[in-house]
């Protein structure tokens, strides 16, 4: 038999009478991808089809906000780290000592300060940690894995080499606030959209960025735990575009960079910022607001069946014995789930909402 809970992205609680275990099929119903919380990407796209610019979509998800520019500032990424050595071509300058762009170039980590040779083994120098290389006007080449899954990437702006202070050195690009955000917008949205909709992603991964800076080696990974930073390789004559039509544009809350969270999908509506970050403040510019246009993404609704043992691993640690149902208590605006009770056959267990979209996969 079927079972049917509804998730949004996740929302309904199963019921059903007894059966074996093995005839058993839970279906989770849901809609949307992602957290929730800001703009909806898909639903950005959605509205700049439908005839709306990027300030009007901006507005819309980040209720109380105001278009601003920002003053100039570098960005640091963090794109290897604690590596044993790195290896780059292309800089013609090294804390002002002048290299050839042509030579490969390897730093290692060598007591407190950095030593730097070429890749046939010739000493260049000793350099003081942190060193600065970088080219004016040009790129620099990266060899080697780097956090964003590009091997061997190209990048505007210096590389940082800093000792880790465990023998290792890490990789950090330093550059101004536009270029950064031309390597993002093209990795968070799809080059190919409205014009309208990737400006707004511009607005947003510029207003991002400088919200959650924070003190120390680097501001930001280059991947999901901040925001996905392609370097030149994310770099696209349509989101370059947008970025030069936002050029310094961030949003702004009661005079202060807005953190404009962004997700994938909404599934019809957003969600309140401290029903997803479990224990967030409140904040009037990240609450639920319905999302009329992202049914054109291929999570706006969705469904996955599981057996029962399949539920029973994925819930792990929260059932005790055999999963029986799910018991949702309360619900966001979405209505995404915030917290709901398993229960099993040998009692009940709490789980969160965010908990429970990770385990279900």
């Amino acid at each position: 038999m079927q079972r049917a809970v509804l998730v949004t992205a996740l929302l309904l609680p199963f019921a059903a009478p007894p059966v074996s275990d093995a005839a058993t099929v839970h279906v989770v119903r849901g809609a949307g991808w992602g957290h929730g919380i800001g703009m909806s990407q898909y639903g950005a796209y959605g509205f700049a089809l439908n005839g709306r610019d990027h300030r009007e979509i901006l507005a819309h998800y980040y209720r109380g906000t105001r278009l601003a520019q920002a003053s100039s500032r570098p960005v640091r990424v963090l794109l290897q780290p604690n590596d044993p050595y790195i290896r780059f071509r292309g800089a013609s300058r090294a804390d002002g000592r002048r290299l050839n762009p042509s030579t490969t170039y390897v730093v290692r980590a060598a007591g407190g300060s950095l030593v730097m040779r070429t890749s046939r083994g010739r000493r260049v120098g000793r350099f003081s940690n942190p060193l600065v290389v970088d080219r004016p006007s040009g790129v620099i080449r990266l060899l080697g894995p780097a956090l964003n899954g590009i091997s061997s990437g190209t990048y505007r702006g210096a590389i940082e080499v800093r000792a880790d202070g465990a023998g290792g050195v890490h990789a950090i690009n330093s550059l101004p606030m536009d270029p950064y955000v031309r390597g993002v917008v093209a990795g968070e949205m799809p080059p190919s959209w409205h014009p309208e909709a990737l400006q707004a992603q511009a607005v947003a991964a510029r207003s991002y960025a400088i919200a959650t800076d924070k003190p120390g080696p680097f501001d930001h990974c280059p991947d999901t735990r901040s925001q996905v930073y392609r370097g030149v390789a994310g770099e696209t004559a349509s989101t370059d575009a947008a970025v030069a039509a936002t050029a310094g544009q961030v949003l702004t809350y009661d005079g202060a960079p807005a953190v404009t969270y962004f997700f994938s999908t909404s599934g019809g509506h957003t969600e309140n910022v401290e029903n997803v970050f479990l224990g967030a403040d409140p904040q009037p510019y990240l609450r639920g607001v319905p999302d009329p246009y992202d049914s054109g993404s291929p999570y706006h609704r969705w469904r996955l069946r599981l057996s029962t043992a399949q539920l029973n691993a994925r819930l792990s640690g929260y059932v005790l014995g055999r999963f029986r149902r799910l018991e949702v208590l309360k619900r966001g605006a979405s209505p995404r789930i915030v917290t709901a009770r398993v229960r099993s056959s040998f009692g009940t267990k709490l789980i969160t909402g965010p908990t429970l979209r990770t385990r279900l996969g």
